[in-house]
């Protein structure tokens, strides 16, 4: 079994979050595996811990919401999952602006009770404690202000019906295989989709999968102004004469804690009720 560095006091959650950062900056051009070897030869940590950490901050399987949907305020950089003992489960920005980290179990609940609260239908029936691992199919991104319920949320144009929303490629791919197998393709296409929606074209940033270590890539990021109100479509920078809006650009709101409060998606999607995969 491969050996652990022993916790130290030096552990701090900026300092394995950078580890993370640079651990996942290096794999894009060196692979996992080298990664957490060059990483912790350098820090002077256990290749088995960098991958723990690694592992925990973006693994599908195991973060309270989907990776890469969490982006810092401050510096716009998407926000990992670090874990240390005297710190319990937060949020912070990959590589650290400086910024103190987030309770991830807040976040957590605040973006399940926006999903619960504007579309529902989204959620199989059953899985309304899972409600935050099904926030890719109505969500864009979630801006993290201050605090856990300071969320800018940016909604996606059209909302998407998510399959599996904790599945790792590995087991993604056997399911497709078994229901083309069962002669469903509709359902397979499904499980594929939902994978897709963890891709982006111009991110470098890769998802973990624990069992393959392959992943995926978030969308691109769009950063949202403050403000408590639906801001309506929106218009790139410098495009005040630019015409309407069109049809592939996002609306834009504000999460505040109140149910009342709540703004909606503006589609008000129209995706069948949501299914086991």
């Amino acid at each position: 079994m491969p050996t652990r560095t022993p916790v130290l006091a030096a552990w701090t959650p900026a300092f394995v979050v950078n580890v993370v950062a640079a651990s996942i900056e290096h794999a894009a051009v060196n692979g996992l595996h080298r990664a957490f070897r060059d990483v912790a030869r350098g820090r002077g940590l256990s290749p088995a811990t960098v991958e723990e950490w690694v592992s925990r901050a973006r693994a599908v399987q195991a973060v309270p919401v989907p990776p890469d949907l969490l982006a810092c305020h401050t510096c716009t950089r998407s926000m990992v999952l670090i874990q240390l003992p005297d710190c319990g489960r937060v949020y912070l920005c990959a590589p650290s602006c400086g910024r103190t980290p987030v309770s991830a179990d807040e976040i957590r609940s605040a973006v399940a009770a926006v999903v619960l609260h504007s579309t529902p239908h989204l959620v199989p029936p059953g899985k309304t404690t899972q409600a935050a691992s099904y926030a890719l199919g109505p969500i864009q991104r979630v801006t993290v202000g201050a605090t856990g319920t300071d969320l800018h949320i940016t909604w996606r144009a059209v909302s998407r019906q998510i399959t599996g929303p904790m599945m790792g490629m590995a087991q993604r791919l056997h399911v497709t295989q078994r229901h083309t197998a069962d002669n469903t393709p509709g359902r397979a296409i499904d499980v594929l989709h939902s994978g897709l929606l963890h891709i982006g074209p111009t991110s470098g940033r890769l998802a973990l999968d624990t069992v393959t270590r392959h992943g995926y890539r978030p969308q691109t990021p769009i950063r949202l102004p403050d403000g408590p109100t639906l801001l309506g479509m929106h218009r790139p920078t410098g495009s005040a004469d630019a015409g309407p809006p069109t049809p592939s650009t996002l609306v834009r709101g504000r999460f505040h804690p109140l149910p009342h409060h709540l703004r909606s998606p503006p589609d008000r999607p129209t995706a069948t009720p949501a299914a086991r995969a």
